[in-house]
């Protein structure tokens, strides 16, 4: 068992990205055909998922914008995708934001882009389950 909080499931999604990102045709496309392509492997490996889940950005009590997270896996794991040569600073702080506006602990930054495999776990213990609470 590993030994990271949904390390199995994060474990799982990285294979996931891995198939997508090693095949051939992969390289080239848009971050929409390749989401596309990750949401079949995902499915495959019997994982639920949505696309394009909102987030609501708050300034003390107000709402001041609104996110889009790419995928949610299991209702647990933030997934944002890039098709970029390097991932940036920013791309991991907007991840960062989505755990915390949205009340997610665990993240991952996934790109496309780049000449091998390239990606980012992000954990906010802001909303890790306490112990003895259920993880999920």
């Amino acid at each position: 068992m590993n030994d990271l909080l949904y390390g199995d499931l994060t474990s799982t999604i990285l294979g996931c990205y891995h198939r997508v990102f090693f095949n051939c045709s992969s390289h080239g496309l848009s971050e929409e055909s390749l989401t596309k392509a990750l949401m079949i492997e995902l499915k495959k490996a019997g994982l639920r998922y949505r696309e394009q889940v909102p987030v609501s950005h708050r300034y003390e009590e107000h709402k001041i914008g609104t996110g889009r997270i790419d995928l949610l896996v299991e209702g647990k794991v933030v997934l944002e995708l890039k098709t970029l040569d390097t991932l940036r600073r920013k791309d991991q702080t907007r991840l960062q934001a989505y755990l915390r506006d949205g009340g997610y602990a665990v993240g991952l930054l996934l790109n496309f882009g780049s000449e091998g495999p390239q990606f980012k776990r992000i954990f906010d213990p802001t909303h890790a389950p306490k112990p003895g609470e259920p993880a999920g």
